[in-house]
């Protein structure tokens, strides 16, 4: 007898029933995948976006530092830097110790949420420190009359330190998130034997021992 034609088999209803319901887990499977990728897109733009607010502002102070005269940094007075730590002028001997300090009058504490206008308005929030380690280098160099001659040459090591927020952390895990970066500098703007050598060095006969 032929099936009427007004009624459905049970093997369709099932089968139909079947292909609603995988087609339903495709959807549903494709709907999380694509909110899955669309998140992390977002947690990478804005991990990314906070690395480079973070090397920008380390370059930043960086520079500031730099742009200053050797005086400024190192005046015993109202230097930001004086060799000796607070008021004082004096530099390590070329054998040390050689002490770290930090500089208060340049620490800056971020802000995060704030007006473009505001000076230390960053996009992050933390605290950034810059700390300084006076160090008395001896270098050998030839003067115009051929002798060589040795001399005491006055630096600085830089330590430019970021401590982060939680709410603007970029390292995964707990604890503080610190970056850092270091840099030189000296009294004569050299970085080697062979440049201090291309220098006049008819005034440094001072220091010559």
């Amino acid at each position: 007898m032929k099936p009427s034609p007004h009624t459905s088999p049970r093997g369709a209803r099932g089968v139909t029933l079947i292909e609603v319901m995988i087609a339903v887990a495709l959807a549903v499977g494709i709907t999380l995948t694509s909110i899955g990728s669309v998140i992390y897109y977002q947690k990478t733009v804005s991990k990314n976006d906070r690395v480079a607010r973070l090397a920008n502002l380390i370059e930043g102070q960086m520079e500031k530092v730099r742009n200053r005269t050797w005086f400024e940094l190192v005046n015993p007075t109202n230097g930001l830097m004086p060799p000796g730590g607070s008021g004082s002028s004096v530099w390590p001997s070329h054998d040390g110790p050689f002490i770290r300090y930090k500089s208060d009058s340049l620490s800056v504490e971020l802000i995060k949420d704030g007006t473009i206008s505001s000076t230390n308005y960053t996009g992050l929030s933390g605290k950034v420190d810059i700390y300084y380690t006076p160090i008395t280098w001896t270098h050998e160099a030839t003067d115009r009359l051929g002798t060589t001659v040795r001399y005491d040459v006055n630096y600085y090591k830089i330590e430019v330190i970021v401590t982060l927020d939680e709410s603007s952390r970029i390292r995964p895990g707990t604890g503080e998130d610190v970056w850092g970066a270091v840099t030189y500098l000296s009294e004569l703007s050299g970085r080697d034997d062979p440049e201090f050598s291309q220098r006049v060095l008819e005034v440094l006969r001072q220091k010559q021992y």
